[in-house]
């Protein structure tokens, strides 16, 4: 087994060039996956976090509306609203109702905004999860960006990476053909092939990722959005990515080299 995974390691330098821009283009792809998805993944993971406990009263003609503050006393009166605030949101104020029983959220947020009918201020009440999902609707859009963003991304990967296998493979054809006389089995050189792709897929990806957590951060100081780590679930897919491209870029080569007999592996043909 430690053979093969030299032999392997042996020829991932034998082209240094090659090697070096086919692994810094894994490592880009597996970059952006980690970024791209992440971005998604960490904005579901704050919405999942909401839920229907609390309440928010907006002014029915848009978010950005100021109301009243004298509304929070009034607001308190409303059966089954434990607890009344407010805040201020791009010059706008809404006032975050917390609720005794999430059950009647739908009859509270009626009640409320019966209170404020035909005022100079009504009010429109949802559910804190159902405010946060109308305004980021946009994650539909943005997921949809996303996975065109990365399948082209990763087709291109598989191309980029797959004709690099045939190349190498054809090119050490001879070599293969010596390794099955001294003994080798199909197994054993099947691994060597599946080592040399795992050392681009499965390596690039593991770069791509750590410099994508260092990364992430960041992108959601730019944007202006509280700061995620990177969600386990885009470390676990990205590396079933890398393994299941390496073992993918690797059946080509591996069936070529069992079919080609020693004599002719030998004589290159």
């Amino acid at each position: 087994m430690q053979v093969p995974v030299r032999l392997a390691l042996g020829n991932v330098f034998r082209s240094p060039l090659r090697s070096a821009l086919t692994f810094s283009a894994t490592v880009v792809a597996f970059l952006l996956y980690a970024i791209l998805n992440g971005i998604v993944s960490g904005l579901d993971g704050a919405l999942d976090q909401l839920g229907d406990t609390r309440l928010r009263v907006l002014n029915r003609t848009g978010p950005l509306e100021p109301l009243p503050i004298a509304y929070g006393a009034r607001l308190s009166s409303v059966e089954n609203v434990r607890k009344v605030t407010h805040a201020t949101l791009f010059g706008g104020y809404y006032h975050v109702v917390a609720l005794d029983d999430p059950a009647r959220a739908a009859s509270v947020a009626a009640a409320i905004d019966q209170l404020f009918g035909n005022s100079s201020h009504e009010t429109r009440t949802i559910s804190e999860k159902q405010w946060v999902t109308s305004q980021v609707r946009q994650i539909e859009d943005l997921r949809l960006f996303v996975e065109l963003v990365v399948g082209a991304v990763f087709f291109s990967l598989l191309f980029l990476t797959g004709t690099m296998m045939i190349q190498s493979t054809k090119a050490r054809v001879p070599e293969f053909g010596i390794l099955k006389s001294l003994g080798f089995h199909h197994g054993a050189i099947s691994m060597m092939v599946l080592a040399e792709s795992s050392i681009t897929c499965v390596g690039g990806a593991l770069l791509g990722l750590a410099i994508g957590a260092l990364s992430f951060p960041t992108v959601f100081e730019f944007i202006g959005a509280a700061v995620l780590p990177l969600p386990a679930v885009v470390y676990a897919s990205a590396l079933a990515f890398s393994l299941g491209l390496s073992v993918l870029i690797s059946v080509w080569p591996i069936v070529h080299l069992r079919r080609v007999p020693i004599t002719r592996a030998i004589g290159g043909r």
